[in-house]
């Protein structure tokens, strides 16, 4: 495998390689499982915490893809500058890929990676051949903003664990956040200045990126998934971008923003599409 200082871990029914890359002067981890000959991209969204840590999770939680598929997860590259873009993410994503030798790859995005995944498509249109857009959006105006700004307006008081309570229950639905409500209180136990942090920087870049004068570049057949209920950007925006795209989509009514982890038909809906 072309990447620096690669480390196999196995659990269970999963095997999963994680790496660490040096390239063009930053370090990005990733990880990557699955047998199959197709290049699978996962960019996720925003996360207080880095998204390899949960490397095995999301090796369960896509197993369907498993055969057919090797999938890639890529986190944002370690250390970034305040005022990181959406766009500057994209060009590092894309950085990583070509790095990996990954072309022609079905990508799917949830929240800020479906914006990230935006940019990549459209810029760079050799890395993606069908692409899956979740509960996320075009531009910083077809959004509501109000969820985002209260996560930054919190995370400059400095209360870590306000933080990220306010995030998880603004990510999943009423539903969701009472049935794994010890699980989410565990997981606000482990809030750091350092996960506030980054929460706030990559927030802040969500609430300023605008990708639309790019959606024309984008050629590869397109899937948006949307929720009635998503309380951080809020339905209007998948609604407006799968009309702008005017391409498939799949709308829920009961889960929240978080759809692509609550939603138990996602991952079938998602491989139909990709095989299609």
């Amino acid at each position: 495998m072309p990447a620096n200082d690669a480390a196999t871990v196995y659990e269970g029914e999963n095997m999963t390689v994680k790496g660490t890359m040096e390239t063009d002067g930053f370090v990005m981890d990733y990880f990557s499982f699955g047998s199959g000959s197709t290049p699978f991209v996962l960019i996720p969204g925003v996360s207080a915490e880095p998204v390899t840590s949960m490397a095995e999770v999301v090796a369960q939680q896509y197993k369907l893809f498993h055969e057919d598929y090797v999938t890639w997860l890529f986190d944002r590259k370690r250390d970034f500058e305040d005022g990181y873009s959406i766009e500057a993410m994209a060009d590092d994503t894309a950085k990583a890929m070509k790095r990996l030798s990954i072309s022609n790859a079905c990508v799917m995005g949830s929240s800020q990676g479906g914006m990230i995944a935006l940019y990549l498509a459209a810029k760079y249109p050799e890395l993606v051949s069908k692409l899956v857009l979740c509960c996320t959006a075009a531009s910083t105006d077809d959004i509501d903003g109000q969820t985002l700004q209260e996560w930054v307006r919190i995370a400059e008081s400095g209360d870590s664990e306000s933080l990220y309570r306010a995030y998880y229950h603004s990510i999943y639905s009423e539903s969701f956040v009472m049935e794994y409500a010890e699980a989410i209180e565990a997981a606000v136990r482990t809030a750091t200045p350092e996960g506030l942090h980054r929460l706030m920087e990559l927030t802040k870049a969500c609430l300023n990126f605008d990708a639309r004068p790019l959606l024309a570049d984008i050629r590869c057949d397109c899937l948006v998934v949307g929720s009635r209920i998503d309380k951080v950007l809020g339905y209007r925006a998948a609604a407006r971008l799968a009309e702008t795209l005017d391409c498939r989509t799949v709308i829920y009514n009961q889960y929240g923003h978080a759809a692509i982890d609550e939603a138990p038909d996602l991952k079938e809906k998602m491989l139909a599409f990709l095989k299609g």
